[in-house]
């Protein structure tokens, strides 16, 4: 653990009112934990000034769902090496994480050009698995939200 650095972005997700979304899921590999030490969600706005605030969580879960798959990166360029964690996005109405759920933080967020980062780390167990869950509510201007999760494996 604490090795490899990577880093998993999300493509613009579509958000609309009264929605429970799973935006990004990374589940550590069943060799080794990892240590998430950056993540970051942006909405693009683009609603009224008086946009609605949407809550966003960061979450752990036993058991991943399904999603969309999403590239988890390398991101030291000197090292050949592939990721071995696996990511997903845009859970939307496929199925999310399941399981044993921790809420880590839970912040309320402007969802006109808002967005939250986590400050520290997290380490996660091995074939654990750590994802941002957005719940919006009633009245909310379809946005688009995109994530950004970063740490070692």
């Amino acid at each position: 653990m604490a090795g490899r650095k990577i880093v998993v972005n999300t493509g613009p997700v579509s958000l609309a009112a009264s929605t429970t979304l799973v935006l990004v899921a990374i589940k550590a590999p069943a060799t080794n934990g990892l240590v998430v030490t950056a993540m970051e969600v942006a909405f693009e706005g683009g609603g009224a000034s008086t946009e609605k605030a949407v809550r966003v969580e960061y979450v752990t879960w036993t058991t991943d769902g399904t999603g969309t798959v999403s590239n988890v990166l390398n991101a030291n360029r000197q090292d050949d090496n592939l990721p071995t964690a696996t990511a997903q996005q845009n859970y939307g109405a496929l199925t999310p994480p399941t399981g044993t759920e921790r809420i880590l933080r839970s912040m309320f967020v402007d969802a006109n050009k808002g967005n939250d980062s986590f400050p520290g780390a997290i380490v996660i167990m091995r074939n654990e698995v750590f994802g941002i869950r957005i719940i919006s509510v009633a009245g909310l201007t379809t946005t688009n939200v995109t994530a950004f999760v970063g740490g070692d494996e």
